[in-house]
């Protein structure tokens, strides 16, 4: 199957969701201020893997106490390749992180505004088949902060559509095992990060 083809089927199902959210909702108090724990999912790294790459989505799973809500979130990816001269490549890239929001509610909508904090490490090894002395590994980890700042639209009392946007500061350390090509390096990195975020609270 086509990544074209996998990129409509999950646009499909998601417009068959929210309309079928929309329709339900239509008869239902939308309660943004209620109690509730859910499960939710980046759409950009949707469409991004479905594209362009095979990584894992970050996943989000909102707990909301009504006027504040915590998010753990969480993403991991492992893509090992071996060559036709037995040399294998992995690459494992690991995100795990809290985030802790204080939120505004109106009729369908809420705003939040908080932090998230989390972990980040990205390795890449390299292993010869013939020439094990050669083996290298190359790691990338460090710990970020994050102002962010959004908002969720409630089509229903289940579904949400979500935007934000964050800045973040990583203070990572680059360090090699073997390879004549890094040195141990502290780095210092600033993003900004907009994410356009479905969740669904059961």
């Amino acid at each position: 199957m086509s990544k074209s083809i996998t990129l409509k089927i999950i646009l499909v199902t998601i417009c068959t969701i929210v309309s079928t959210n929309v329709v339900f909702a239509e008869s239902e108090e939308i309660k943004t201020d209620a109690t509730k724990v859910g499960f939710g999912v980046v759409f950009q790294d949707l469409y991004q893997i479905v594209m362009y790459s095979g990584e894992t989505p970050t996943f989000y799973v909102p707990i909301d106490f009504g006027t504040w809500k915590l998010e753990p979130f969480f993403s991991y990816y492992n893509s090992t390749s071996t060559q036709n001269d037995g040399d294998e490549y992995s690459t494992t890239v690991k995100n795990l992180g809290l985030g802790l929001f204080w939120k505004t509610n109106f009729i369908k909508t809420s705003i939040f505004y908080g932090v998230r904090i989390g972990t980040y490490s990205d390795i890449y090894s390299r292993e010869y088949k013939n020439y094990p002395e050669d083996n290298y590994e190359n790691s990338l980890k460090g710990t970020f902060v994050a102002p962010t700042v959004g908002g969720e639209y409630f089509f229903s009392n289940h579904f949400s559509l979500g935007g934000e946007i964050s800045f973040e500061r990583l203070i990572s350390k680059q360090t090699s095992n073997n390879s004549p090509y890094y040195e141990p390096t502290e780095l210092l990195t600033y993003n900004t990060n907009p994410h356009i975020t479905l969740r669904y609270y059961f």
